[in-house]
């Protein structure tokens, strides 16, 4: 193998592993960063406007909060899939969202069960 050709297959091989590198890197900054912006509250729910897009889930402290609700929020109920318009006030549910700019958009709402007093 002529040394200019071996040259230039490791350089090329160099560029291929630091570019895969860069992405994996990029990649993991980009998750961290969605981890840290995320919070949770759980509540009961106060109010659901489905025109909107939006709940109102209000905290056992007292404080409510408005969360916008959008095509990438999933919506689940015992493990399931469920619509918005399927929450229903009084809910219990716990909801990740992220706070951008503040406005508060769900990432995933879970009506918990209900609790059976006895």
């Amino acid at each position: 193998m002529k040394p200019g050709f071996r040259i230039c297959l490791s350089v090329l091989m160099l560029s291929v592993a630091l570019t895969l590198l860069g992405v994996a890197t990029t990649k993991a900054g980009v998750q961290q960063e969605k981890a840290q912006d995320s919070k949770t509250v759980t509540g009961k729910v106060a109010s659901v406007d489905a025109d909107k897009s939006s709940l109102e889930v209000k905290e056992q402290g007292g404080k409510s909060l408005v969360l916008s609700v959008d095509a990438n929020t999933k919506v689940s109920k015992e493990g399931k899939d469920i619509a918005l318009t399927d929450i229903k006030s009084g809910d219990q549910v716990s909801v990740e969202y992220n706070d951008a700019n503040g406005s508060m958009i769900a990432r995933s709402v879970v009506v918990l069960a209900a609790s059976s007093k006895k």
